[in-house]
């Protein structure tokens, strides 16, 4: 379902148009498309586990496991690598669990 706000332009002579002001379906495209992006790191190791994971299940994401996928897009590889190697675990309770959903959907894609 597409959720926009409309704004009023007159037309002249042909009176008045809509057009979308602000829409939340681009807006979620363009938050797909960065975290795409940021997704690519700089080790294949990483890629290999982060591009499947956002370009299969990130859009299905709700907004709380959205936000916590963008706070480990702000990690080091190197922590990134411990944890997805399951050598380490994160401190944060709220990477630890978006660090488990990525674990989960990859042994359910194997």
């Amino acid at each position: 379902m597409q959720t926009c706000a409309l704004r009023i332009i007159p037309r002249r002579g042909l009176g008045y148009t809509r057009a979308p002001l602000f829409c939340a379906v681009a807006h979620m495209e363009d938050d797909h498309k960065r975290m795409s992006w940021a997704s690519r790191r700089g080790m294949l190791e990483l890629d290999l586990i982060l591009e499947p994971f956002v370009r299969d299940h990130y859009p299905s994401l709700d907004q709380q496991d959205r936000a916590r996928y963008r706070k480990l897009m702000g990690c080091q590889d190197q922590e990134l690598f411990g944890w997805f190697l399951k050598r380490e675990k994160p401190d944060d309770p709220e990477l630890a669990k978006i660090v488990a959903s990525i674990l989960a959907s990859r042994s359910r894609a194997l």
